[in-house]
């Protein structure tokens, strides 16, 4: 019997080495595929966050089509033939739309009721211009930057890189707006966003897309292009959260200061990398972030164009259809109002049949709330605007004299320092920071009947309406656009000095 000798210990150990060695191959080939796993998983991500956009229509076709002239307009024809049905339904939607928002509230005479009648100059306005936008793709910009309040740097200026999920109309684009304006001759400010709107990027601005579900390479790329020394994040949380979280993760390991403003009713997006957080009031500040180190909480309000919202001339104030007259200005989307909003109007209006309002802006709400004053009779009573550019906010301000907020969620809401500007009184629900903006919540309400009576008491008493609209001027002084820049440009030198080129004198600002 032949017995086999046992394998010599030289031999067991380069066995060993042996498998030793192909571990080491097969786990460099595991981290090579998991590295090649990750970049494919990446790329689907961000091609998975365009065609959210494209099926958002905020980007041109998929197939790129021509951007202008007669090819546009044949690839939009053809878009429409191939799917008549879809067309047709669309087209009416927008014609209905049409004619809806151009119904004008007016009456005989202070105590004749309030009728509807028919704008045909609006109605045309509106639907050629939403045509012209279907078979154009002309779409006019939501902000243009005009470059205010004579500010400058000595030396070079500061780079600050803003980064918001979307440039939509709403507080936080308008936030980005005015620290570029107002302060951009001595920054020098880019904007990394993941969405824009239909009208595309505010003219003026430099803006870097990075679209939802993009990883943290594709932020960094546009760090490593604009190489910025501040980042200023506007935050509110919500579904967006995967976004910032990666911008976070791109931030990480460079050094670069944050600002994280929090500008919605939610906790922050706590991160170490970040050097202070700003809320837009008390109210979020206290209520979403109570245990957060003070050293790194501030609380800026955001500012209003006050020579903008002037104040209404006394004798249109004294008018009786200006006097009846509420106004509502809001997005009709759920993240401010909600279904049960527009039943505070109603009865408002069951109560007070000479009450007119006007209800300014668009969204998803906009159809059911047109719909619930119908079913309760009150149409008549009701001017629904649609969306309306900027500028003329302050001229449907000054129909009214009361500014209502039957809001539901609320961080602060520059809708109503403008009525208070304008010397309107406010009433709505007493919710988020509304008493904070008011200095009270004496026309304020529990709910929605709570709500309604005050609205009604107040509507009836011309004298107490009088003089809280005065309040509300005086009180409004301290959400001046130029006072909420101030504060963030002495944070921004807190956190990036002045930065003054070699043989220049100190940083100074003119005026």
């Amino acid at each position: 019997m032949i017995r086999a000798e046992p394998p010599g210990e030289k031999e067991v150990s380069g066995r060993w080495e042996d498998i030793h060695d192909r571990l080491d191959r097969l786990e460099a080939r595991q981290a090579e595929l998991l590295e090649d796993i990750k970049g494919v998983r990446e790329q689907l991500l961000v091609i998975g966050g365009v065609l959210e956009q494209v099926r958002d229509k905020r980007l041109i076709g998929w197939s790129r089509p021509p951007t202008s002239g007669p090819g546009l307009l044949l690839y939009r024809f053809f878009e429409l033939m191939r799917s008549p049905g879809e067309a047709l339904a669309f087209l009416a939607e927008l014609e209905r739309h049409a004619r809806e928002v151009s119904r004008r509230t007016r009456r005989a005479g202070p105590s004749a009721p309030w009728q509807l009648e028919f704008s045909t100059v609006t109605y045309l306005r509106r639907l050629t211009g939403a045509l012209r936008e279907l078979l154009f793709g002309k779409a006019a910009p939501h902000y243009r930057i005009v470059h205010r309040g004579g500010r400058r740097l000595a030396g070079r200026r500061r780079k600050v890189l803003h980064v918001i999920p979307n440039l939509n109309i709403g507080g936080s684009t308008q936030l980005v707006i005015d620290l570029i304006e107002y302060l951009g001759l001595e920054n020098e400010m880019q904007i990394l966003t993941a969405k824009l709107p239909a009208g595309g990027a505010p003219v003026g601005a430099i803006v870097h897309l990075v679209p939802l579900g993009s990883r943290a390479p594709a932020f960094a790329h546009v760090l490593d292009a604009f190489s910025p020394e501040l980042v200023h994040v506007q935050y509110w949380g919500g579904s967006d959260d995967p976004w910032y979280a990666e911008a976070f993760a791109a931030l990480r390991g460079r050094g670069l200061p944050i600002i994280e403003n929090v500008n919605t009713p939610v906790p922050p997006l706590l991160d170490p990398g970040v050097n202070a957080y700003v809320f837009v009031s008390d109210y979020v500040r206290t209520h979403f972030a109570a245990d957060l180190d003070p050293a790194l909480a501030h609380v800026i309000h955001p500012g209003i164009d006050r020579s903008l919202f002037r104040s209404v001339p006394a004798a249109r104030a004294g008018d009786a259809d200006v006097a009846d007259t509420v106004v509502m200005v809001y997005r009709l989307e759920r993240d401010k109002l909600d279904d049960a909003s527009i039943e505070v109007l109603i009865e408002i209006a069951r109560q007070r049949p000479a009450t007119r309002f006007l209800v300014v802006g668009d969204g998803p709400l906009l159809d059911l709330f047109i719909q619930r004053t119908v079913e309760r009779g009150v149409r008549a009573n009701f001017e629904f605007t649609g969306s309306v550019p900027f500028g003329a906010l302050p001229e449907l301000y000054g129909r009214a004299g009361t500014f209502i907020a039957p809001v539901v969620r609320e961080s602060f809401g520059q809708v109503v320092p403008f009525a208070m500007n304008m010397g309107l009184a406010v009433c709505g629900n007493d919710i988020g920071a509304l008493s904070e903006i008011l200095d009270g919540a004496e026309t304020l309400g529990g709910d929605p009947a709570d709500t309604a009576a005050k609205a009604v008491a107040l509507l009836n008493d011309t004298e107490r309406r009088a003089a809280l609209g005065e309040r509300n001027r005086a009180r409004s002084a301290m959400f001046g656009v130029e006072e909420m820049v101030e504060r963030y440009a002495a944070l921004y030198e807190q956190l990036v000095p002045a930065l003054d080129m070699p043989g220049f004198p100190p940083a100074q600002i003119f005026r």
